[in-house]
């Protein structure tokens, strides 16, 4: 009695039972499943994170080159296909054909091959193909089709069954194993380049800029007066060259 409500329970599920071969293929195609799509999985991750990351350069190089040379290779191949096909079927061979082939096989099919091909084909297929066609398909349906229907029910739909729901687990292990990669780096790389970055790097290179802004000032200040002290220089010495070659030097 107290087996009742269990078999009532089982019985309104509606889960059919589970046979030998797939408890024994269940382990191995979970295992398989586990090592090939584990790896896939934590590939497919990576992709789409540089894939992320790529995506601002690739949508400016599809916007800017290829949708441009797509566009002009359109062109060159609409004219090409102009040239090449519509004109010469359009104006050569299109009247060729109507006025030297269509006509001659229209007049040939009309008084000759109708009677030659037609009759004796339609009597081929009232006589042989109709009755081959309706043996053929009465020995598939009685001695291939049950064969056929007893493989899918016990051997195919179990193991596909148990094939997808093992690349489905390890399709989800795959999912923590990435995510927990992804954690791990997160706190070996970005954390610690972030935290650099922002209170080592950027101090720094505060307390760099503040020093070099009056060092700047002081070396331009310097550059410019050399450079006037320069020009002097040599207006003084272009107007001494000038006094001694005058007429009072002579």
């Amino acid at each position: 009695m107290a087996d009742r409500p269990a078999a009532t329970m089982s019985s309104r599920s509606g889960a059919p039972p589970e046979g030998c071969l797939a408890t024994a293929i269940r382990i191995p195609v979970r295992l398989v499943a586990l090592i090939v799509v584990v790896p896939l999985r934590v590939l497919w991750d990576l992709l789409t994170v540089i894939g992320r990351a790529l995506r601002p350069v690739l949508r400016w190089g599809y916007e800017n080159l290829l949708v441009p040379l797509g566009r002009a290779l359109r062109q060159v191949l609409v004219l090409t296909a102009r040239l090449l096909v519509v004109w010469p079927w359009r104006y050569l061979l299109v009247p060729l054909w109507t006025r030297g082939v269509a006509r001659p096989l229209s007049w040939l099919w009309t008084h000759v091959l109708r009677y030659l091909l037609v009759v004796p084909l339609i009597r081929l297929w009232q006589w042989v193909l109709v009755p081959a066609g309706r043996g053929i398909a009465w020995v598939v349906e009685n001695a291939v089709v049950p064969p056929l229907r007893l493989l899918w029910r016990h051997v195919l739909r179990p193991l596909g069954r148990e094939v997808l729901a093992a690349l489905k687990a390890a399709w989800r292990i795959g999912g923590h194993v990435s995510r927990a990669v992804g954690t791990v780096l997160k706190w070996l790389l970005w954390y610690p380049v972030r935290w650099t970055y922002r209170h080592v790097c950027t101090p720094v290179g505060h307390v760099l800029r503040d020093l070099w802004r009056p060092v700047g000032a002081a070396l331009r200040s310097a550059r410019a007066t050399a450079r006037e002290a320069g020009r002097a220089a040599w207006r003084s010495l272009g107007g001494g060259a000038r006094g001694r070659g005058g007429p009072g030097g002579r």
